[in-house]
């Protein structure tokens, strides 16, 4: 599909995507949540683990604010699930001055029957089923699941309606989960669905996408 066949309007939100100043916060350890497992609407709050790897995010926050590193933030925006609104609440303690918010669009993927499952326990019922889904996610939902592409299109709705309230002088923190992060950060650098779950972050660390390009990511308690 060539750009003149894109409407304009969605040529417009692709241009905002693309101006946006984004720093990504994966919230922390959840409670009685076991390796190798999906965890997807389900509710569980922070784990002390990830009590600790909130405070850190925080605390590196304010360092890279302090140090004039990062843009300003005035607003934080997180996924209306415990284990993000608590990481949130922990990095609010080193920039009170942020407002916080909640929208249900950066909530994680919905991952339908196998919610709270380990990949051993689906795979004994349905054997290469988690593995087919992480090669073609596409073509590969779930059972009561969300697709891949719906997750994308959830998560740049929630996105455009955040970033419309950002001055450009700004960033904005978003506090969310594997799955939707990977698809924010797909929909700010310009990647596919699928390219984006390459571009995920591990529990309770951050990334900072300015203006279409990944400036680091990855920092977080263990790095």
């Amino acid at each position: 599909m060539g750009m003149a066949s894109v409407p304009n309007n969605r040529i417009d939100e692709q241009q905002c995507l693309r101006q946006a100043r984004v720093l990504l916060v994966r919230h922390g350890q959840p409670l009685d949540t076991p390796p190798r497992s999906f965890l997807g609407h389900s509710n569980p709050s922070l784990a002390e683990s990830g009590w600790q790897q909130a405070r850190y995010a925080g605390r590196l926050l304010r360092q890279l604010w302090d140090q004039a590193l990062i843009p300003p933030a005035t607003q934080l925006w997180h996924s209306d699930l415990a284990r993000a609104q608590q990481t949130a609440c922990a990095c609010m303690e080193y920039a009170p001055a942020m407002s916080m918010r909640a929208d249900s669009g950066l909530r994680e993927i919905d991952f339908g029957s196998w919610d709270c499952r380990t990949f051993a326990e689906i795979n004994a019922e349905a054997p290469g089923s988690v593995e087919a889904w992480f090669a073609n996610p596409m073509d590969s939902t779930p059972a009561g699941g969300e697709s891949l592409q719906a997750v994308y299109e959830r998560v740049r709705s929630a996105l455009l309606r955040i970033i419309q309230g950002v001055a450009p002088t700004e960033s904005v923190v978003i506090v969310a989960h594997y799955g939707s992060l990977a698809m924010a950060a797909g929909c700010l650098l310009g990647l596919t669905p699928p390219q984006a779950l390459g571009v995920t972050l591990r529990r309770g660390c951050c990334g900072f996408i300015d203006r279409g390009a990944l400036q680091w990511w990855g920092r977080g308690h263990d790095q």
